[in-house]
């Protein structure tokens, strides 16, 4: 899915899942999306960029 998102020029994908999915937050360490942990609403957003010049 990654590699088809860089093809067709989407800047970023864009995920949301809960804390207490560990298997999920791992999986997007282990392929660099950035991670924010939001406590009050009780979810994490996890993103990547997909263009290796900088534009998002």
């Amino acid at each position: 899915m990654i590699a088809y998102a860089r093809a067709q020029g989407i800047p970023r994908l864009i995920s949301i899942t809960l804390p207490n999915n560990r298997g999920m937050i791992t999986l997007a360490q282990r392929l660099e999306f950035d991670i924010y942990v939001q406590l009050k609403d009780g979810i994490v957003n996890l993103i990547l960029p997909l263009h290796s010049d900088g534009r998002q």
